[in-house]
């Protein structure tokens, strides 16, 4: 698969038309005055068709909401996984795997074009710091890498993406286990920070519940034996302290995922744990202006 390296095309402002002085009144024979009146329709004409090229591209070719204020409309766009393959210059024995999605779709190419660099930010950004890290080890290190898996989902006007990533530094017996999350608009090209993807004070209670879904599906319930308690503080500090977390979520067409890190749970054999719950079960907890975005009206 090639990454997508299609050309950005800056969106464009609207022109203001010069005026000029008023010029006085001065008699023109009938002719000339349809030929002026005929002038005017085709620079109202072009005039107009400019302002529609400028809404179009501003807005990625898709309304900005639902005319009723909800939900907003979805926006129709394809989402591929691409790979690319690198080694950390002067150690050919260490491997740099990368797995990220390209989006595709947008009729506005330059906002396709952010897009594509917000989503694999995370994946550029662990490999550069990897890259630093390990350079000065040598050639004679021995072997390493760092691997990659990426998750795209679409959730409305959101596209949210998990990263997985596994890696061993060169002659470590041991591997690393790490997750990234970033969601990003599709309308805008802008990150949405997990600071602001929850409501601002958090009901304890409505995060307990939270926390007891979530132990509950297999893949944390196999870590925790399906307690809640063991998850209760770290969903907990998500809602409350979504800065300084060992949960990461992503949102999903079906639901809000969590992510937990390795070793959050439990021994590093458990793995990434993560469950799925349904936006109806996280009513209140969400930021409402986000929520639309998804798709949802949770949140309020």
């Amino acid at each position: 698969m090639q990454p997508d390296d299609s050309p950005e095309v800056p969106p464009e402002g609207r022109p203001e038309l010069p005026s000029g002085p008023a010029r006085p009144a001065r008699r023109r024979r009938p002719w000339l005055r349809a030929l002026i009146v005929l002038e005017v329709l085709v620079i109202v004409a072009a005039v107009t068709t400019t302002v529609l090229i400028v809404r179009h591209r501003s807005d990625g070719g898709q309304p900005a909401s639902s005319p009723s204020g909800g939900p907003a409309a979805p926006v129709k766009i394809t989402i591929a996984l691409h790979d690319a393959h690198s080694t950390v210059p002067g150690m050919p024995n260490f491997a740099i795997d990368s797995e990220y999605p390209v989006v595709s779709g947008l009729a506005d190419a330059g906002l396709q074009g952010r897009v594509n660099m917000l989503v694999r930010q995370p994946m550029d950004t662990t490999a550069a710091a990897m890259t630093k890290e390990v350079s000065g080890y040598g050639s004679g290190a021995g072997d390493g890498f760092l691997a990659a898996k990426a998750v795209a989902y679409q959730a409305g006007r959101l596209v949210s993406v998990r990263y997985l990533f596994e890696s061993q530094f060169p002659g470590a017996g041991d591997r690393n286990l790490s997750v990234a999350t970033v969601t990003v608009r599709i309308d805008t090209a802008e990150l949405v920070q997990m600071t602001a993807m929850f409501a601002g004070t958090p009901d304890d209670a409505k995060v307990a519940k939270v926390a007891a879904a979530v132990a509950q599906q297999p893949d944390v319930a196999s870590c925790v034996g399906g307690d809640p308690s063991a998850v209760n503080d770290l969903i907990s500090g998500l809602f409350h302290h979504p800065d300084k977390t060992a949960v990461f979520p992503n949102w999903t067409d079906k639901g809000m995922q969590f992510t937990f890190e390795g070793g959050a749970l439990g021994p590093f054999s458990c793995g990434v744990p993560a469950a799925v719950v349904p936006y109806a079960q996280l009513d209140g907890l969400l930021a409402p202006s986000v929520a639309a975005l998804a798709g949802t009206a949770t949140g309020s």
